[in-house]
């Protein structure tokens, strides 16, 4: 997928590699202010968000010491 993704993108981030990702969920992307983010955690530090997670698909991978992912 990011092979596909470096041909046809102009821009991608760094963090996004096979090598750095980590599975997430982003909230805010820079855009949301120190005074804003504080705002947010005084009213709403009571909520306690459920999630529940559906794996759908699961892979066996192996780092390979040239950096690349072998899948098992």
């Amino acid at each position: 997928m990011h092979q596909l993704l470096e041909r046809y993108c102009a821009t991608l981030f760094d963090l996004y590699t096979p090598d750095q990702w980590v599975p997430h969920i982003t909230l805010a992307m820079g855009d949301l202010s120190s005074e804003d983010l504080q705002l947010f955690k005084e009213n709403n530090h009571h909520m306690k968000p459920v999630l529940t997670p559906k794996v759908d698909h699961l892979s066996l991978v192996e780092f390979k010491e040239d950096g690349s992912v072998a899948l098992l």
